[in-house]
């Protein structure tokens, strides 16, 4: 049987080393990078410009008002007929009702 540590030389054998790297934690997600807080005339001005022209946007919403986490929406926003916002997304065909208290950034895609 080889060891995984050569004791001569102070080096981790390769085979050792992947097998290392298989056993080492790794995110469940990717990290967000978060947008600075838009006041609540900048929100209401890009919000207004997203419903009348069905823009691709991308939403940054926080999780709770007790973290910093933030989650991230894209897609384009529709208003329903009881006043909900709704972001349909076009890659997963999914629609999202989004809590205008939760947003925290609003960003035009190109």
């Amino acid at each position: 049987m080889q060891m995984p540590f050569n004791f001569i030389s102070n080096t981790v054998e390769p085979q050792a080393t992947s097998m290392f790297n298989f056993f080492k934690p790794k995110p469940k997600h990717t990290k967000i990078i978060r947008a600075r807080q838009m006041t609540a005339n900048e929100l209401i001005i890009r919000l207004e410009a997203a419903l009348d022209s069905r823009l691709n946007i991308t939403i940054q919403c926080n999780v709770s008002f007790y973290t910093e986490n933030v989650y991230q929406l894209s897609g384009y926003l529709t208003m329903s007929e009881n006043g909900q916002l709704l972001l349909h997304s076009d890659n997963l065909k999914v629609t999202t009702i989004v809590w205008p208290k939760s947003i925290r950034h609003i960003m035009f895609n190109d």
